[in-house]
């Protein structure tokens, strides 16, 4: 069983595995993709809505999205909880303008919320005044 890998190779003519090879040098794939920027990036963050007195989570995520969408940012979100909401930057080139974007957004939510009489919170958790809260 020299050269061979196993016994089924054997039983396959050499001739038809050079034709199967042939074929499959001719019949390569190639794929053609649109031109793009070499490296870019993206950021997602997540801000907890809490409330500017008691610090407890408040469901204004649509209220404050209603106020954004007078300023027709689509990079903002709403999250699956309703005192959760997202912020996106564009595609970004480095990493200062990563920085620069979401300092934009968060400037621009941060004074839609205070209106609404909350603050922005990023953490790690969820945050949680009591075990039974509802937001």
């Amino acid at each position: 069983m020299a050269g061979h890998c196993c016994r089924s190779c054997l039983a396959i003519p050499a001739k038809i595995v050079n034709q199967k090879i042939q074929q499959m040098e001719q019949s390569t794939f190639t794929p053609i993709f649109s031109g793009s920027r070499a490296f870019t990036l993206g950021v997602e963050l997540e801000f907890q809505l809490v409330d500017c007195r008691s610090f407890d989570l408040v469901p204004r995520a649509n209220s404050i999205l209603k106020n954004l969408a007078l300023e027709g940012n689509d990079r903002i979100a709403p999250e699956f909880l309703q005192s959760i909401i997202e912020m996106q930057t564009g595609i970004c080139d480095t990493v200062n303008d990563v920085a620069a974007d979401l300092s934009r957004l968060i400037h621009l939510v941060e004074d839609v919320a205070v209106n609404e009489a909350c603050y922005l919170y990023s953490t790690s958790s969820i945050l949680l005044r009591s075990p039974l809260s509802r937001y």
